[in-house]
Parts: structure tokens; sequence; C-alpha cells
């Protein structure tokens, strides 16, 4: 597709880079903010509705993780096809309308037809804006792009946090969800009119790509037979199994273990769990420009030391009994386990062809919100409940330091050893 002229396109001068980097990050923000604002929420919704823990999980997992599979492929397709700006301005504008839907709804089960539509409408975001981001910056500097991106979801779980908190305790958890879902709705008004379509490849090679996107299936063929592909995307749904497993349930913990309320947990978990998180992002893309210096190797090494340093510092967290103590476990957990997505992304990206990168990202996006946004939270209510059964007196702590084991096999993944330069295998089937 032939680029469009304009304001903000990428592959121009550095301040038009950065610019678009901002406009993308911006999106992301409202991204994080509308999927994780929920989660403070997750309280006032079980007790006004009578729900259990396997409905909580179910509200704040697979409600929103399986149509955010069923579509994130199809979309990330459209987008390897499609003029990407206008898309990702169609996607923000769909998600955030759910988001003020969700307010609206009258039933549990309205509730989770809403959250539904936030994740089949946030599906096509990541790959479109991660392709973006590939055409915008090369390989060297894309590490550090791309951890100033991740920067975005722990500042929309600062901003939902602290918005939702006070906003559900002084007006309901309806109004909470209203007043976030709203800035969305102009947002992508403004990126549909400003941000312009980059040329696909001229980062990877200094000129526009010309081959034609491929078919779901031949993608997926590609997946299958690259094994650093496969791993890396193994190795990062694997940690976001973890991540979001853990953290869905921070504001349960502290409410009801703890006996904090909805406002003090929403600035508790946005300081805890949002800020470490930003400065572990860019903590992590620092060390990968100074010390990766574009090679996949160290920069795999680099994101497996930071998940394994990052294991035992979540298990420890919800058995310590006072919620300060837990909360500053939390938050050096939140650190050290950011610091890996800026590289972990930026070889991701390096691997796959231009041509068929949204398709890819979304494959990747796709099975880590599937398993990680999906079963994460999911499997810490199932077990929970479990061993309230077996009348263990605090099955919730147990059930939430029980998951991070997982993250051992994830550091093992970046650890084993793989070709020092990555590079993409030829696809040429058209779609």
């Amino acid at each position: 597709m032939k680029p469009d002229a304009g304001i903000v396109g990428a592959n121009g001068t550095e301040t038009v880079r950065w610019v678009t980097l901002m406009l993308i990050w911006t999106v992301f923000v409202i991204h994080g903010i509308d999927r994780s604002v929920v989660l403070i929420l997750l309280e006032p919704v079980r007790q006004e509705f009578g729900l259990n823990d396997t409905q909580i999980g179910l509200l704040s997992g697979l409600a929103y993780a399986v149509p955010f599979a069923l579509f994130g492929i199809p979309v990330g397709a459209l987008a390897d096809r499609l003029r990407r700006t206008r898309l990702l301005a169609v996607l923000l504008g769909l998600w955030s309308l759910f988001t003020v839907l969700g307010g609206l709804a009258p039933t549990f089960p309205l509730l989770l037809l809403a959250r539904a539509g936030v994740g089949a409408s946030e599906a096509g975001a990541p790959p479109t804006m991660l392709s973006l981001i590939g055409d915008t910056f090369d390989a060297r500097s894309r590490p550090a792009a791309l951890s100033i991106y991740f920067t975005a979801p722990s500042i929309g779980l600062i901003a939902g946090s602290a918005i939702a908190g006070q906003l559900s305790q002084a007006h309901g958890w309806r109004t909470a969800l209203l007043v976030v879902g709203a800035p969305g709705l102009l947002l992508s008004i403004i990126i549909a009119c400003v941000m312009r379509e980059p040329q696909r490849g001229r980062s990877d090679n200094g000129a526009a790509t010309t081959e034609a996107p491929i078919s779901i299936a031949a993608t997926l063929r590609f997946i299958v037979r690259d094994k650093d592909v496969r791993r890396l995307i193994s190795a990062i749904v694997l940690t976001a199994f973890v991540q979001l497993a853990v953290a869905s349930w921070i504001p349960v913990f502290l409410q009801r273990i703890h006996g904090i309320g909805s406002a003090r947990t929403g600035i508790m978990t946005a300081i805890a769990i949002g800020l470490t998180g930003i400065f572990g992002s860019v903590a992590g893309g620092t060390i990968a420009a100074r010390f990766g210096n574009g090679d996949p190797a160290t920069l795999k090494r680099l994101c497996g030391g930071a998940i394994l340093l990052s294991v035992p510092l979540a298990i420890v967290a919800p058995l310590l009994g006072s919620p300060y103590h837990a909360l500053i476990c939390f938050g050096a957990w939140s650190f050290v386990g950011s610091a890996y997505m800026g590289p972990a992304w930026g070889i991701m990206i390096a691997a796959i062809p231009p041509h068929m990168r949204s398709t890819v990202m979304a494959v990747a996006v796709v099975t880590l919100n599937l398993i990680g946004a999906g079963f994460g939270p999911q499997s810490i209510g199932v077990l929970s409940d479990i061993l309230h059964r077996l009348n263990d007196s605090a099955h919730l702590q147990h059930a939430m330091a029980v998951a991070p084991l997982i993250g051992i096999l994830s550091a093992a993944l970046f650890f084993r050893r793989s070709r020092s330069a990555i590079g993409a295998t030829p696809v040429s089937q058209p779609a």
C-alpha cells in the first residue's frame, strides 16, 4: 500500500518518528486503561451481582481473552493489507464504546458481553501498533522505542486504577467505566485525521517492501518452521501468564484480605505495580541498548535473567502478613519482570519479514492474551475456590503464590542456545 504524506508519518525525520511513537503510545495507554480498569472494580461488581471467585476470574480473564483470540488473527491479517493508521482509529473507537456500554450493563451476563466487546475490539491494536513501530525504527533503535511503548500499559494501569478507584468509591463502579471509556472516542478521531501510513520494510533494509501479504495459513507455517520465533512466542506467552495472573488479583488481595477500600487500592496498585512497571520497562530498554548491541543472544539472556529474578518475588509477596510489605515485594517483582519486554519484542520484530509482521504479531498477541490474560486470572480463581473447599483459610494467597513457578520455564526458553543472528525465513506465498 502506498503511504500517505502528512504531518505525522514514519520514515521521516527523527522528530517525526518520535511524535509517531508518542501517538501510538497514547493509544496504548487508552488500551491499558480500558483493559485493566475492571480489575479495580471486581470487588464492587462481585458484591452487586453476588459472584464467586470463578465468576470473577471469568470477568477479568476469559470474557476478554476468548473474543480477543477469535478476532486477533483476522484483524492482524487485515493490518498487513489495509492502512494501519485508519484501522487503529476504528479499533480504538470501538473498544472505548464497549467500555462505556459496560457501565450501563444491568446484569452480569450483559457486563460479560460488553467486556467481550472490549476484548474483540482491542485484539487487532497491538499487532498493528507493533507493525507501525517496526516500520518507524530500525533494529538498533527498536528496543529503546519498544521499551517506551511498553510503559503504556503501566501508565494505563496507574491512570485507570487511580481514576476508577476514586470514582467507584464516590459514585459507583458504573460511573468509573463511563468516565474512562470516553477519551478514547475523541482520540480515535485525532488518530484518523493526523497519523499517516509509513512505508512497510523501509526501516529494515532502506527500501519499502514490494512483497504481497501472505495468507494466515502460510504465516502459521512460518511460525511452526522457525524455531527461534516459536520459542520467543512461547517464552513471552508464559511470562505473560504469570504477570497477568498475579497482577489481576492484587486489587482483590488488598481489598478482601487486608480490608483496604477501593480508592486506596487504586492508588496503591497504581504506585506499586504501574509505576514500577514503567521504570522497569525503561531500565530494560536502557540496559539492552547499552549492553545488547543488537545481538539477539545477549538480549535473550537479559530477558531470561530478569524473568528468573522476578519469580521468588512473586511467590513471597502474597504470603506476607503486612499489605505494605506485600506491595513493596510486588513492586520489586513488577520492576524486574517488566525489564524483558522491550528487548524481547524487539528481537521478535527483527525476526519477521515486514509483509507478514502484523499477522505474526497477531498470532503472538492472541496466544499471549488467550493463555495469559484468559487462563492466567482464571487459573488463580479456580485454584482459590478449590483450596477454599479444602478448608484452606489462606486459599487466595496460596493460589497467587503458585502461578509464578511457571516463570522458571519461561526463563529457560530465553536461555536456550539459539542462532546469534536472527533472520526471517523467506515466505513467498501470496494471500
